[in-house]
């Protein structure tokens, strides 16, 4: 959890990528 916290953050910089990666993570995820 703490990792994808760190990636949150990141995500605030990058939301052009962020939805994406964020779309990639969240099937990781599941």
């Amino acid at each position: 959890m703490i990792k994808f916290s760190l990636f949150c953050l990141t995500s605030l910089n990058e939301n052009k990528n962020a939805k994406e990666t964020l779309s990639l993570e969240a099937s990781l995820w599941k």
